[in-house]
């Protein structure tokens, strides 16, 4: 066997907390470094003038969802693709995952630690390459006491040494395996929130890809910045990461033809770098809400990002603002070409640009709805 392939089995098998899996995917088949986000209706990218949503906007039928649903509810609580970009693979822990010594001897430790039986036991794992995720939950075990018996389980199947530190301020245990022991991987990361013990690993060249993916596990999900309703009206929302945007038609609907490579040239930066969620009412007063993540990005880049994307300053038919609406300072572009116009709201927060869309686009006199929306923007 390969030093390479040996690696790879060795993460998941730490992965999985001791669970034998044999992962393996294609780091290349995906680009987007969204690691947290569900995968959701994703429409694929398009140009960056303004768009022209129908009074009732709805989500490409025809566009595959770009990550597979979940199969559990503890692989929900796993990222689907690394910060650099590779896909997660994921598998929930059956009882023929636990039959061989090693996997056997790790959940019976761990179980006997904490009085619980076979069936209380859930561990699910995300895999790529050369990174690897697991959570573990028993039932009517505590997070606190369960990462310890966790921990202890590990030590017992190999010896090593312990040292705190955290990622983004969150508490990790590192753990550091001796030279000669069942897994040859250095070490692994054990951390908790709640009730679950997670546990990261990564091969030596892939450990700072494997603690940003760790960090970004628990942002918000993009759509959750947005709300969740208007004036008592649900909104629909979903998030996607950019790359998801690689085509589009002639037509605008909630994203133009060309609009993420666009907006992605203008910031210097590639479309995987940009996350993407959207939040409409299909009632009147309508509302589309357009965020765009681009981390490293200040607040007054996304704003000069996202109108030198599709007119420049002295482009006669755009014409730019700045209003007061729902309580925020906010920069209109009004965009009049021939006949028509449209107006485009723009407000940003950190790395993040709002985009916020009358429907009709042409009123400048703002409805309630446009209002409220950019009021309950962070």
């Amino acid at each position: 066997m390969t030093r390479p392939l040996r690696h790879r089995i060795a993460l998941a098998l730490l992965a999985m907390g001791v669970v034998a899996l044999g992962a393996c995917t294609d780091p290349s088949a995906f680009a987007s470094p969204s690691g947290v986000a569900d995968a959701s209706p994703t429409p694929r990218p398009t140009q960056a003038v303004p768009s022209r949503p129908a009074l009732t906007p709805s989500p490409s039928p025809s566009v595959a969802d770009s990550t597979p649903q979940p199969n559990s509810e503890l692989e929900k609580l796993l990222p689907n693709f690394t910060a650099d970009g590779q896909y997660m693979d994921k598998h929930t822990a059956t009882l023929d995952d636990l039959s061989d010594s090693d996997s056997a001897r790790f959940v019976n430790g761990l179980l006997a630690d904490v009085d619980r039986p076979r069936t209380a036991f859930e561990e699910a794992s995300a895999s790529s390459s050369w990174v690897g995720f697991s959570a573990t939950r028993v039932d009517g075990v505590s997070g606190d006491a369960l990462e310890d018996a966790f921990v202890r389980a590990l030590f017992g199947l190999h010896p090593g040494t312990e040292t705190a530190t955290d990622v983004g301020g969150r508490p990790v245990r590192w753990l550091t395996f001796q030279d000669d022991g069942p897994f040859p991987v250095r070490d692994v990361r054990v951390f908790r929130d709640g009730d679950v013990v997670f546990t990261v690993t990564a091969d030596e060249d892939h450990v700072a890809v494997a603690l940003e993916t760790l960090q970004s596990m628990f942002d918000p999900k993009l759509e959750e910045v947005l709300p969740a309703s208007i004036g008592g009206r649900q909104l629909e929302r979903y998030s996607a990461p950019a790359a998801a945007f690689e085509t589009g038609g002639d037509m605008c609907s909630l994203i133009c033809p060309g609009e993420m490579s666009n907006l992605a040239k203008a910031l210097g930066v590639d479309v995987a770098d940009i996350d993407v969620a959207i939040a409409y009412s299909r009632e009147a007063p309508a509302v589309l809400i357009v965020a765009f993540r681009v981390a490293g990005k200040s607040p007054a880049e996304l704003v000069e990002g996202r109108i030198d994307a599709f007119a420049s300053i002295d482009n006669p038919f755009l014409v730019r603002g700045d209003a007061t609406v729902g309580g925020k300072q906010v920069t209109i572009a009004h965009y009049r070409p021939l006949d028509t116009s449209s107006n485009e709201l723009l407000y940003a927060k950190g790395d993040t640009l709002f985009s916020i869309r009358p429907i009709p686009e042409n009123d400048t006199t703002f409805s309630s709805a446009v209002e409220e929306a950019v009021a309950a923007l962070p």
